[in-house]
Formats: C-alpha cells, sequence, structure tokens
C-alpha cells in the first residue's frame, strides 16, 4: 500500500529583490508597448506606486516529506 504524501505550506513574503524584479519587468513592459514618459520623475513615481502595492504579496512554498 503506498503511502501518502505530507505536503506542508509555509507562506513567505517577497523580498525587496522579488519585488524590485517584477516591478522592472512590469514598467519596461509598459515602456515597450506604447507607455511613453516625457518626465523621467513620472516613471520613478510609477515605479514606486507598484513597490508599495507589492510589498503585501506573498508566495506559497510547498514541501513534500
Amino acid at each position: 500500500m503506498p503511502r501518502k504524501k505530507v505536503i506542508t505550506r509555509k507562506v513567505r513574503r517577497l523580498t525587496p529583490r522579488e519585488i524590485n524584479y517584477i516591478v522592472s519587468a512590469l514598467v519596461f513592459y509598459d515602456e515597450e508597448h506604447g507607455g511613453e514618459y516625457s518626465n523621467p520623475h513620472e516613471y520613478e513615481d510609477i515605479q514606486h506606486n507598484i513597490q508599495g502595492r507589492y510589498k503585501h504579496l506573498a508566495i506559497i512554498e510547498e514541501e513534500e516529506k
């Protein structure tokens, strides 16, 4: 009879480095697809706002035992 697999789940917040990676990718994607920023400060404001929203994201990690 096969044994049951025990899966443990842990929730962890994103690290600042992971958040920066996601934000950079989103802003780059927006720039490439028509988002034009005439003022560089507007670009930084958008990036800062997105970072503030993403600080509450989390990742669920699963481990099999």
